[in-house]
C-alpha cells in the first residue's frame, strides 16, 4: 500500500480518536460508568464489563493490528514502537542488576517483558533479526559496577542512536526523535538544576543527535533564568523557552512534565501533512496515547477538569 492512500486511510481514523473534549462527558462518571461509556464509544472489543486496564490493551492491539494492515513499511513502524519500550528496558535491567522488582503493563512498545529479558540473558529467539544488534550492543556495555542512573543514561542513548541509524530516509521520524531527544535533554538539564548536581553529572546524562547541541546545556548552565530562557528561545518557534519560563516561575516538575508532552502533540500535529511519508502515523499513534492518559486520568480523578487533559 502507498504512503498517499494509507495515510488518506490514518486521517479519517484521527477523527474516531476520543480527544479532550469528547472526553469531558466521562468526567464526574464513577469507575464502572466510565468502562460502560467506554465500550458504548466502540473502546476496546469488549462488549460487556471489563478492566480499564484490559479495555486498554484491547484498543492498543486494535490500534497496532490496524496500523500492520496498512502493509507500510513496518520496519519503520516497529522502530517506531521501540522508543516506548524505553522505561521497560531500564526497568528489567535494573531489577536483574539491583535486585529489585519490576514488571510494566505498558503495551505501547514493540517487546514484552519477556522477549527483553530472554535478550538480556543473550537469548535472542524473541527478537526480531534487525534489532538483535542493539541488544548485543547493550550487553556488550553494560557493566556490573554501573549506578542506576549510569545505566539509564546507557539503555537511552544506546536505543535513541539505534533508532537514528535505522530511520535514514524518514524525515518525518528523525525531526520527532529530535525532538524527543531534546525534550529528554531539557528534563534532564532542569532537574540537575533542581538537585544541585553538576555541570559534569549533566553532561553524563545528556542524549546526543538533538537538535540542540549538548554543549549548549553545558553553556547556559551556570546563567540566569532568564539568559537560560533568551537562549533556549532559538528553538521550535520559542515555545519550548516559554515552557522552560513557566517553570521558572512555579518550579513545578509536572507541569514541566505535562506541557512538554502537550507541545510534543503540538507539534507533531504538522508531521500530518507529510503525505509520502510516516508522519501522519506519527501524530495519528501520538494522539492514541494522550488518549489513553486522558482516560487514565479521568479514571482515578472523578474531579478533574479538562485543562488538566492532555491536547486539545
Amino acid at each position: 500500500m502507498s504512503y498517499p492512500y494509507a495515510n488518506g486511510i490514518i486521517s479519517a481514523k484521527i477523527e474516531t480518536i476520543l480527544t479532550r473534549q469528547k472526553l469531558t462527558k466521562l468526567i464526574g462518571l464513577n469507575k464502572s460508568e466510565i468502562i460502560k461509556n467506554l465500550i458504548d464509544m466502540g473502546y476496546g472489543e469488549s462488549k460487556e464489563k471489563v478492566s480499564l486496564e484490559k479495555l486498554i490493551d484491547q484498543e492498543l492491539n486494535k490500534t497496532k493490528a490496524f496500523l500492520n494492515n496498512l502493509q507500510i513499511d513496518k520496519h519503520l513502524i516497529d522502530i517506531f514502537y521501540l522508543s516506548y519500550d524505553l522505561i521497560k528496558l531500564k526497568g528489567i535491567i535494573k531489577a536483574k542488576m539491583f535486585n529489585q522488582n519490576f514488571y510494566s503493563e505498558n503495551n505501547l512498545g514493540l517487546f514484552s517483558n519477556e522477549a527483553i529479558e530472554e535478550a538480556l540473558d543473550g537469548n535472542y529467539e524473541l527478537i526480531s533479526k534487525s534489532f538483535i544488534k542493539l541488544f548485543v550492543s547493550i550487553n556488550s556495555k553494560i557493566s556490573k559496577d554501573f549506578t542506576s542512573r549510569e545505566v539509564s543514561s546507557l539503555i537511552e542513548e544506546e536505543v535513541t542512536s539505534f533508532i537514528l541509524n535505522n530511520i535514514k530516509g524518514s524525515k518525518s521520524l528523525k525531526e520527532y526523535f529530535e525532538m524527543i531527544i531534546d525534550f529528554s535533554n531539557i528534563r534532564t538539564f532542569i532537574r540537575c538544576k533542581k538537585l544541585s548536581w553538576s555541570q559534569d553529572e549533566m553532561k553524563s546524562m545528556l542524549l546526543s543527535n538533538g537538535k540542540i547541541a549538548t554543549s549548549i546545556y553545558c553553556d547556559v548552565f551556570q546563567k540566569n533564568d532568564s539568559e537560560i530562557v533568551k537562549i533556549f528561545s532559538d528553538y521550535y518557534q520559542e515555545n519550548l523557552s516559554n515552557i522552560v519560563h513557566k517553570y521558572f516561575q512555579d518550579h513545578n516538575l509536572s507541569n514541566l512534565d505535562f506541557n512538554l508532552e502537550n507541545l510534543k502533540l503540538k507539534l507533531s500535529e504538522q508531521l500530518q501533512f507529510d503525505v509520502f511519508g510516516m508522519g501522519p502515523i506519527i501524530d495519528y499513534y501520538l494522539k492514541k496515547e494522550a488518549e489513553i492518559t486522558n482516560i487514565k486520568l479521568i479514571y482515578l480523578n472523578t474531579s478533574i477538569s479538562v485543562d488538566m487533559l492532555l491536547g486539545r
